[in-house]
């Protein structure tokens, strides 16, 4: 339930999937979403693996991916106000592959990585989980995760959707790049403090 609610509030994710799916095909907008999830699973399987035990233990290791994150969401803000003036279709035209670009988006946020940490917790510090239920609660995450950002990738790329979308899309796109910037300020923020 924890995830579910984590994963409808707006994010970085949802404002990739998002925007794929009013900028391009429908299978394009399902592979962002395939690409976020996968990256999902990739994060719930690290964290379960005790990449948290490392990552905390060398904190250059924890800046250089929260920089890294950080940069990334400054770059997808970049490109957003760039293309306010565009039609959808130089925008699709101009995007990066929306598998990997999901997958990016995803792995260089390090607040997924806190996150995972947190809601893994409790596996982590129970002795009497074994494998078996580990391996459920990384699926249940991860099929959570590819449903809601599937039915997002369906929903957005109707064509009622997508003709709002371009009608308004210089002031959706500010708006969008705004919150990417606000995103990548808040991770600034409880990196260096």
């Amino acid at each position: 339930m924890v995830h579910l609610l984590a994963l409808i509030s707006p994010g970085a994710d949802f404002l990739f999937v998002l925007s794929s799916a009013v900028t391009r095909s429908k299978k394009e907008a399902m592979l962002a979403a395939l690409g976020v999830s996968i990256s999902i699973l990739a994060w719930s399987c690290l964290v379960i693996m005790g990449i948290g035990g490392i990552v905390e233990r060398y904190p250059l290791l924890k800046y250089i991916l929260s920089i890294s994150g950080i940069g990334y969401l400054f770059y997808l803000s970049y490109q957003l106000f760039v293309s306010r003036k565009q039609t959808l279709n130089q925008i699709s035209n101009k995007q990066t592959n929306p598998f990997w670009g999901g997958i990016v988006v995803n792995l260089s946020n390090p607040k997924a990585f806190f996150y995972f940490t947190s809601i893994f917790s409790l596996i982590l510090t129970s002795g009497n989980i074994g494998y078996f239920l580990k391996s459920i609660a990384i699926i249940l995450v991860w099929l959570e995760s590819l449903l809601w950002f599937s039915l997002v990738a369906l929903f957005f790329n109707k064509k009622t959707i997508r003709l709002l979308y371009e009608k308004y899309l210089p002031i959706i796109h500010i708006f969008l790049a705004i919150l990417l910037i606000l995103c990548a300020l808040s991770i600034l923020v409880k990196v260096f403090t």
